[in-house]
């Protein structure tokens, strides 16, 4: 799909867009089109993964994913990276005494002109309102009066973005995570640079093994559980894949762990649902001592097809281009610069975070940051967010949740994926809300 670079400018330069659809089975039962974005920003979301969604989700909707602009087949964007001094920024214990300041505000800007001369004006067309209207030419394009949206983390600003600008085309919004465009950006991009924090309790690979093994099996554990004539473990999935994982027992020397076996397996089948059966087969014999079905499995990796739609390569030049643009950053390189050393002081990751994105005091904001968005229209968005998120924290979930007249579901001892990760209560919860338009009654569940 042809859209333009800039909205403001229709008949300028025009980019394409890779869009997918899968369709409602039935369509005399499909309710509408359901568009889905992953996050990031640099995701690519073209790939779907509904193996994992439940399945009234998929039966009821035409699902539409696509790459934002700027992202894998949707014009990616490319200029490198900094050089120089804003390079040598991550290596300083703190901002407190920068060698040359002049030094990095010339390499940060030398480094956004050539982005400018490589990308033209879409340098400045990257952020969420620009892919927001990309959203609404989709919807144009499938000839549809209203979409519904599930947006996924940081591609929640797209949603609120587009709930923002387009409220009557909204149908449904669901947010699984939200971020609150009323950060500054160097506050942002503290939290969520933020080195990940150890998991509560004392059995701390116990606890990011459940929950990673959850996400991979969202789709097989209830086919299995309906299907026990094809899986033998069927009476309890996820259970009998963590007893074969061995988490407490120690492999030989030079052997690979069985609980690093197990996840490898599970994620390899995770979105292959015709090799389900054999990974139940593969469970089961490992519970017998035999765990050469899991390694097979576990090498033979995610097909290849899939994979190359799941990768995401990194590009300094779309991670500014989005936070440079949706967020509040100071006018000037030595501006931001100013700000991380006042606002990440203490923080042992602000030298490699400013590094990071100090060039945004020189990128191209041709419009004003989002700023704190609101719901001017009837549907009420429902943000279902884990209480331990850690790049979309709860405070700012409640903030948006307040802007938006949004129901928000927390689910407790969550830090990321909360539906299509095996979470029963949000699955239950998102499904109803998109389906029949009825919110939660409660504002908490366990994951």
């Amino acid at each position: 799909m042809s859209v333009p670079v800039d909205y403001a400018n229709p008949s300028g330069p025009r980019l394409e867009m890779a869009m997918s659809r899968l369709p409602a089975p039935d369509r005399a039962r499909r309710i509408g089109v359901l568009v889905y974005n992953p996050g990031g920003p640099e995701a690519q979301g073209v790939y779907v993964p509904a193996a994992l969604w439940p399945r009234q989700l998929t039966d009821a909707f035409d699902i539409i994913g696509f790459d934002p602009r700027g992202v894998g087949q949707s014009n990616r964007v490319d200029c490198g990276t900094p050089q120089g001094a804003v390079v040598e920024l991550a290596k300083l214990p703190s901002l407190t005494a920068i060698p040359d300041v002049n030094a990095v505000d010339s390499s940060a800007r030398a480094f956004v002109t050539e982005c400018e001369q490589r990308l033209g004006p879409l340098a400045g067309q990257l952020g969420s309102l620009a892919v927001a209207h990309d959203v609404d030419a989709i919807r144009r394009a499938l000839g549809e009066k209203q979409l519904s949206l599930w947006m996924h983390s940081y591609g929640s600003i797209i949603g609120e973005a587009y709930l923002a600008t387009y409220p009557d085309r909204v149908r449904a919004a669901l947010f699984t995570g939200a971020v609150d465009t009323a950060t500054s950006g160097v506050d942002y991009t503290l939290q969520a640079e933020r080195p990940m924090p150890q998991p509560p309790g004392g059995d701390s690979l116990a606890n990011v093994f459940t929950t990673t093994l959850r996400q991979s099996l969202a789709g097989f554990a209830p086919w299995c559980r309906e299907h026990a004539e094809e899986c033998p473990i069927s009476e309890d999935p996820v259970g009998q894949a963590k007893a074969a994982a061995r988490l407490r027992q120690q492999p030989a020397p030079g052997e690979e762990p069985a609980y690093r076996t197990v996840l490898d397996a599970a994620f390899a089948v995770s979105l292959d649902p015709p090799h389900w059966p054999e990974f139940g087969t593969a469970v089961a014999q490992a519970g017998t001592g035999d765990p050469t079905g899991l390694k097979r499995l576990a090498t033979g990796g995610v097909p290849a097809d899939i994979a190359a739609l799941l990768s995401s390569r990194p590009s300094t030049a779309l991670l500014l281009g989005a936070y440079c643009t949706d967020f509040a950053w100071a006018k000037s390189v030595l501006g931001v610069l100013n700000d991380y050393r006042s606002a990440g002081a203490r923080e042992s990751h602000t030298p490699q975070t400013a590094s990071t994105f100090v060039s945004c005091g020189a990128w191209p904001r041709p419009a004003p940051p989002l700023g704190p968005l609101r719901n001017p229209g009837r549907v009420r968005p429902l943000i279902v967010n884990g209480d331990e998120d850690h790049f979309t924290p709860l405070s700012g979930a409640r903030a948006v949740a307040s802007r938006f007249n949004a129901s928000l579901l927390v689910v407790k001892a969550n830090s990321g994926q909360v539906v299509g990760a095996g979470v029963p209560c949000a699955d239950a919860a998102a499904t109803v809300y998109l389906v029949n338009g009825r919110h939660p009654q409660r504002t908490e569940c366990g994951a």
